[in-house]
């Protein structure tokens, strides 16, 4: 009641009290705000762990029990058309999956002198390492950081179904659809953001690769690009 009679001057008094009040709330809201925030400076170490526990997770298994041997039944069909590709430069009709995967296993035979089926035990647990930095990349595209490092977290050490697809053998599946086909989404995501050449150029390299690795994961390329062009349209 003092303010109010106080004329003018009181009421500008208030006002200025009142939006001295406001402006200390908003600067403290956006204290509390920018207080939950982690420091850059962590992202590095933060992913790096990650990874780090990933790699553990993945590689655990084989090194414990039955190193070189992997379990799984398709790692066999892998070995065969890995070995048809060393001899004979190609694997013919063989099993129904595009030859990326079976070339690229040639390729680490041949730099490590290993068998295709030895060679399963190095390659193929550094792939759920790929998935989750796929994971980290996709979800830091959009959301930031700190998720992106969640998201790998949850893709390297939670989540079943890139660690199923490793120990049943589907390699060119876990290759295809856990790496590349979000590495896809991710590129796409950055082509809208921001229009480039380069942009487009890894959207094109990206999503053509992963025709080379598995048939079924190259149908949901397709499916996802027929989405991405009726919503731009």
């Amino acid at each position: 009641l003092a303010v109010v009679r106080a004329g003018p001057a009181g009421t500008a008094g208030a006002t200025g009290a009142a939006g001295t009040s406001g402006t200390d709330r908003t600067h403290g809201a956006d204290g509390a705000r920018h207080s939950w925030q982690l420091s850059p400076v962590l992202r590095e170490p933060a992913l790096a762990v990650v990874l780090a526990l990933t790699a553990v997770r993945a590689y655990a298994g084989p090194l414990r029990h039955d190193w070189p041997y992997l379990r799984g039944s398709d790692q066999f069909s892998h070995a065969v058309m890995a070995e048809q590709i060393l001899a004979h430069g190609s694997y013919g009709t063989y099993l129904i999956y595009p030859p990326g995967f079976s070339a690229l296993t040639a390729v680490a035979c041949r730099l490590s002198g290993l068998t295709p089926l030895a060679v399963f035990p190095v390659l193929a647990p550094a792939l759920l390492v790929l998935t989750t930095l796929a994971a980290y990349a996709l979800a830091a595209r959009l959301w930031g950081w700190e998720y992106g490092v969640l998201a790998a977290a949850l893709a390297g050490l939670v989540l079943r179904g890139p660690y199923a697809s490793f120990a049943e053998g589907r390699y060119p599946d876990l290759t295809a659809a856990y790496f590349l086909l979000v590495m896809a989404v991710a590129a796409l995501i950055t082509l809208y953001g921001s229009p480039s050449a380069r942009s487009a150029v890894l959207v094109a390299v990206t999503g053509g690769s992963v025709v080379l690795y598995h048939s079924v994961a190259t149908l949901y390329l397709a499916l996802l690009l027929a989405l991405v062009a009726v919503v731009g349209l």
